[in-house]
């Protein structure tokens, strides 16, 4: 019996099998590097969403002292003087040195006087006017310094109390 061997397929000579050596495992490499550089890409997303979740979280709870704050003024005698004697960070009266003691158990990174992040509460004196009594405008600035991180971060609330 004999063997017929074909040399030409489709009009083309055939290829030897040692050309075609190696081709497949060039094409699996391949596929492991684009793979790879997904995976990475994911990872990458996956870290960055995580310290975008944490910013956020600082945030959070930045306004949220603010808000305590402001609460606390609202709640107290809202005076001028009794707010500049009580919660002005620069005479640090007895309401705000309570309040300056629950922002720095509050979990906010950094809060320290040695890394100039301590709140101020400031106090601006609207004198009466034709359409409304004297009142006070406070401004609250909160800063933290997030772990890893050289900036320091700030939130800001301005609130008139009447």
């Amino acid at each position: 019996m004999k063997k017929i061997i074909h040399t030409q397929q489709c009009g083309r000579p055939a290829r030897s099998q040692s050309a075609q050596t190696g081709v497949m495992l060039l094409e699996a490499m391949v596929a492991i590097l684009i793979f790879s550089l997904g995976v990475l890409s994911v990872i990458q997303l996956q870290a960055v969403s995580i310290k975008q979740a944490t910013g956020a979280e600082y945030r959070s709870m930045a306004a949220l002292l603010a808000n305590d704050v402001i609460s606390r003024m609202w709640a107290s005698d809202k005076t001028a003087n009794a707010l500049q004697t009580n919660f002005s960070s620069s005479t640090a009266g007895a309401s705000y040195t309570q309040w300056l003691s629950t922002v720095r158990n509050s979990g906010l990174p950094n809060v320290s006087s040695d890394k100039s992040t301590l709140p101020t509460v400031t106090f601006t004196t609207i004198p009466a006017t034709a359409s409304g009594p004297a009142s006070s405008r406070a401004e609250v600035t909160v800063f933290w310094q997030e772990p890893g991180d050289t900036t320091t971060h700030s939130y800001i609330a301005v609130a008139q109390l009447r």
